[in-house]
Parts: C-alpha cells; sequence; structure tokens
C-alpha cells in the first residue's frame, strides 16, 4: 500500500512539473512569434514586404 501512495504522489507532482513547462513552452513560443513578427517586418496578417514597398523595376 505504501509503494502505490508514493507513485501517487509522485505522479501527481511529475504532473505539475510537466503543466508548468507546457505553460513555459507556450509562453516563450509566443513570445518568439512576436519578437519573429517584429524583426522580420512582416505584417501580422500575412502580408510580405514586397506587397508593402512594391519594388520599382
Amino acid at each position: 500500500m505504501a509503494i502505490i501512495a508514493f507513485f501517487q504522489m509522485q505522479t501527481s507532482s511529475f504532473l505539475s512539473i510537466s503543466e508548468h513547462l507546457i505553460e513555459k513552452c507556450l509562453n516563450m513560443n509566443s513570445f518568439l512569434e512576436e519578437m519573429n513578427l517584429a524583426t522580420s517586418g512582416k505584417q501580422p496578417d500575412g502580408m510580405n514586404d514586397s506587397e508593402q514597398f512594391p519594388v520599382l523595376p
């Protein structure tokens, strides 16, 4: 019985750690997407640079 209780305890702590890490990853991902948009000069709606600034021949 003690072994089962031990494993249940380990599993719940593992799940809470995993949840925390997933949250961190999602936050980092959205942060990186924002940085990428900011540095590339692209518009969030998918407009690229050539549409924004047409290249003259």
